[in-house]
């Protein structure tokens, strides 16, 4: 995002729509993690971010599987959201453990 947002501005935010037929299909999190995967090995990005309502549980989880951790609140249009990141270093180091089990 290049305007302020939640205190903070320049980052980048990963983010994902599907029509609700096609949720719980593991689009999300098959989508998330070839993105963040690009972000961090191709573009070389030191951080990610993601939002999501805390009412939606499905997009949590999927935003915690990236290996991202929550990292404050904030209300978008009357409702309250999760604010999540992850560096580069911490999921280069999760991802290389998993490729190890």
């Amino acid at each position: 995002m290049t305007e302020e947002f939640n205190g903070r501005s320049l980052f980048y935010d990963l983010g994902y729509r599907f029509l609700k037929k096609f949720w719980g299909r593991g689009y999300a999190t098959e989508t998330a993690r070839a993105s963040v995967g690009y972000g961090f090995i191709n573009m070389k990005l030191n951080e990610i971010c993601g939002m999501a309502d805390i009412e939606n549980s499905a997009s949590n989880r999927v935003l915690q599987k990236m290996g991202m951790s929550r990292t404050g609140t904030f209300l978008l249009d009357g409702a309250e959201h999760f604010f999540y990141e992850v560096s580069r270093e911490d999921w280069l180091s999760k991802s290389s453990q998993e490729l190890h089990q």
